[in-house]
């Protein structure tokens, strides 16, 4: 009999006695678990006291994260691999590694640590903000190669009067030009002077040297104070969410003095009442601690000898009820709060997130750190969560996180890549400071901002309420590309397809797409309009539907330039359209009413492109919700819709007894709409999502790294399992589909590339194919006129000439390329 099997038998044993005289029968770790398993709550609690009685490490986690056995038995039922949580509890060498990353310790966060973080975040943020200061020498620069002496003389003038304004220090060498300039003015037009002289190169690169140096310490500079006034803001307006607290000396003065004896007594009734006993201070005299506490309210000063002994003994009572019962205290305050003094010490505590963050995570990663072979990538780790308290991030930092364009630090998130994280820091040759690391760590969200899009990533992994996901971020994260297959699977619909821009009353433009399911917009509907429809919602059953089903789809609604106003989800079921929830606008410039113009116009267009088949939609309708929730129904259809996930959502909100007609082809003078009826349903083709004209260069390469992530999803990879692989090439334009790419390097060579697992192999090719046919017309076109300039450029005999002809040509292709005129060309002919 197998290992299996037995186990099986064991566990249908009523007796947890029995089953665990049996574990023993059993060898296999898994099948022992599964045994396990079986057992009531107190037997598996009295399994990891037996268990702890080889080492006592359960002993010593239950002391260093201040939990019961019963906690651990949570924490050991709930995280992913128990057999590798046990391993580790049995091993004394990999139970120490774990302790010491997770060290409680090292989650608590004092001022230095909040200094460090915000010193790393706010240089990031001042790189962001401060743009035009950190481009300074490349300003300058360009400047000086067009010979604009007045902007040049601006510029430093403005360098100057800041470093006379500033009350930080100035570096070295800019303090130098900074003095050489009060002291000649004259110095500074002989510094543009060598600048600008672009005959004597030798004296123009040690200007431009110069020039660097002096920019370099000023943006320093201006850092350095934007890091100063924006740690104090954060402080003063307590952004951080620090949970400070009144100086325990003054908050212990001010109860006794200003509070009445009949509340202070009260106060020890409600928390200690034990100290007023009158045999707690076991004095011979019968003197009692409301005796003493007397003295010391009303008349400390005159107070017996014998009753001061035991002031200390208050103020220690006092002192216990401060950290135990600070609440309390702190509600005893009568007078403004503005005016209270706080304590000094700013402290952050989130100790408590770190098993809560064990729960549920996949800690196979963590505890492959702890093999003897992975030793120094665990040291390169500890080290930096010793010295910068990392674990002790929590929530608190997600608001500075936003404002710099990272994604928040998680530490689910954190423990899950730990191994990756600490195999890429381990390539770093140097001391590793802070802002890498979170660079390091971003560089794996940076996997989702590219696969997905930087907003649909973010909105994925803040899941914006209301209707939260039940999800946390790496279990959403974990399920994208399996929908990502099934989005690019989708062939058929049951509607036409259709992608077009309104004109409408209002004088907007709206765009409106419906059938198109490889963008993946398609799975963050819900987190922009505040929908439960998205990835472990309550709404995932019509989410799926829509993604799945030929009969789900949404309509999608965005502004002239591409920006999201409005969708609404639907199904079709026999001749009829329903229309689940139209959404409110959430782009400013666009009403309501527009939305609703947009979805009657629409509707009438997906009745009229049906008409020719052999089953034609008859009907729109539309739940009276949302922008339509002051519409009265006028729709009864009088039948039952099943909710079967089959032919209809299982989960959806619009009556088919009681909604609201958009469009129908009722031609009957009697009645307002076609009857519903139970038609068979016609087939249309999807729609292929828009190609992406780009000749941004490192736009160009985050899209061909999308391309080729999504051919890697497609080979069946999971999100955790995709590369971030950015090439260093450097691109002039490019055309990019969901699909393919083609694009102009550099060097004027092009560059074409097909998924070789794209499904729909043959629309990819058209595409590719229409775009490499504009993209040589327009480079042989340039070719030509290069020739000819060419040939005139060579009669001057200038030995130069040819470098900076293939340079002003290769400018000149970028240029042309980017004007309006071809990208409404290739999208005209692609569509």
């Amino acid at each position: 009999m197998s290992e299996h099997d037995k186990s099986l038998i064991i566990t249908t044993l009523t007796s947890d006695e029995t089953k665990k005289e049996l574990l023993d029968k059993i060898s296999s770790d898994i099948e022992k678990l599964s045994i396990i398993f079986s057992l009531d709550f107190e037997g598996q609690q009295k399994y990891f006291e037996e268990i702890d009685k080889k080492n006592g490490n359960l002993k010593k986690m239950k002391d260093i994260y201040k939990i019961d056995y019963k906690e651990i038995s949570e924490l050991y039922f709930s995280t992913s691999n128990q057999r590798l949580f046990k391993e580790t509890i049995e091993d004394d060498e990999k139970f120490a590694k774990f302790i010491a990353i997770l060290n409680t310790q090292n989650a608590i966060l004092e001022k230095k640590h909040i200094d460090t973080m915000l010193e790393a975040f706010l240089s990031k943020k001042f790189a962001l903000e401060k743009n035009d200061i950190w481009n300074i020498f490349s300003t300058i620069k360009g400047m000086s190669d067009r010979k604009e002496v007045d902007n040049i003389t601006k510029e430093l003038i403005n360098i100057i009067q800041y470093c006379q304004s500033t009350k930080n220090l100035v570096g070295k060498d800019l303090k130098d030009f900074l003095d050489s300039y009060v002291k000649d003015k004259s110095t500074l037009s002989k510094f543009i002077i060598e600048l600008i002289d672009q005959r004597n190169p030798l004296v123009r690169e040690k200007a431009l040297d110069k020039l660097k140096t002096i920019t370099s310490q000023y943006i320093n500079l201006q850092m350095e104070d934007y890091k100063i006034k924006r740690k104090a803001e954060i402080y003063d307006q307590n952004v951080l969410k620090i949970e400070r607290k009144v100086e325990r000396n003054y908050l212990i003065k001010y109860i006794v003095e200003d509070c009445s004896l009949d509340d202070l007594i009260d106060l020890f009734n409600r928390t200690c009442p034990e100290k007023l006993d009158a045999s707690y201070l076991n004095n011979p005299n019968g003197i009692t601690i409301k005796e003493v506490l007397e003295w010391k309210k009303n008349n400390p000063s005159n107070a017996p000898k014998e009753i001061k002994s035991y002031f200390k003994v208050l103020n220690n009572i006092f002192g216990d009820l401060y950290i135990e019962h600070y609440e309390e205290l702190f509600n005893m305050i009568k007078f403004k709060r503005q005016d209270i003094k706080y304590d000094t010490k700013y402290e952050i505590d989130n100790s408590s997130e770190i098993l809560k963050a064990l729960k549920g995570t996949n800690i196979n990663e963590l505890f492959e750190l702890f093999l003897p072979e992975n030793d120094a990538k665990y040291q390169i780790v500890l080290k930096i969560i010793e010295k910068y308290h990392i674990i002790g991030m929590g929530s608190n930092f997600d608001s500075i996180f936003e404002r710099i364009n990272m994604s928040s630090f998680d530490l689910i998130y954190f423990i899950n890549n730990i191994l990756k994280l600490a195999t890429q820091l381990e390539k770093s040759n140097q001391e590793i400071k802070l802002v890498e690391f979170f660079d390091i760590l971003d560089s794996f969200d940076k996997k989702s901002h590219t696969l997905l899009g930087k907003e649909n990533a973010i909105l994925m992994a803040t899941n914006p309420g209301p209707n939260f996901a039940n999800l946390n971020k790496t279990e959403r994260l974990n399920q994208v590309s399996a929908y990502l297959r099934k989005m690019y699977a989708r062939d058929k619909i049951n509607i036409p397809a259709i992608d077009e821009s309104i004109k409408l009353s209002s004088g907007n433009i709206i765009n409106v797409n419906v059938g198109n399911f490889t963008n993946p917009i398609n799975l963050t509907y819900g987190e922009r309009t505040g929908a439960c429809m998205r990835i472990g919602g309550v709404g995932k059953d019509l989410f799926d539907f829509c993604i799945e089903n030929p009969a789900g789809f949404h309509i999608r609604f965005s502004s002239e330039d591409g920006k999201f106003v409005s969708r609404v989800s639907g199904f079709r079921k026999g001749n009829t359209v329903f229309l689940n929830e139209l959404r409110n606008s959430v782009l400013e410039g666009y009403s309501d009413q527009d939305v609703i113009e947009a979805c009657k116009i629409i509707s009438n267009e997906m009745i009229k492109l049906s008409q020719n088949s052999e089953s034609p939609i008859e009907n729109v309708v539309v739940a009276n919700q949302y922008v339509l929730s002051g519409a009265t129904p006028n729709v009864d259809f009088e039948t039952v819709l099943p909710k079967d996930g089959i032919t209809t959502p299982k989960y959806y909100d619009i009556d088919p007894n009681r909604c609201v007609l958009l469009a129908t082809s009722n031609r009957d003078q009697t009645r307002g709409y076609v009857p519903f009826k139970d038609t068979t349903l016609p087939e249309y083709f999807t729609l292929r999502d828009n190609v992406k004209f780009s000749n941004n260069s490192e736009e160009i390469k985050d899209l061909i790294t999308r391309v080729k992530m999504i051919n890697e999803v497609l080979a069946g990879k999971d999100f955790s399992e995709t590369t971030v692989d950015i090439t260093n090439n450097e691109y002039l334009a490019a055309y990019i589909g969901q699909d393919f790419y083609v694009a102009v390097g550099k060097d004027g060579n092009i560059e074409s590339y097909i998924m070789p697992n794209a499904i729909d192999k043959k629309g990819a090719e058209k595409e590719r194919n229409q775009a490499m046919q504009i993209l040589k017309q327009r480079i042989y076109a340039f070719a030509e006129a290069s020739k000819t300039i060419t040939k005139e450029n060579e009669s001057v005999g200038s030995r130069g000439s040819r470098g900076q002809i293939t340079f002003l040509m290769m400018m000149f292709i970028s240029f042309i390329l980017s004007i309006t005129t071809i990208i409404i060309g290739i999208i005209n002919l692609i569509k």
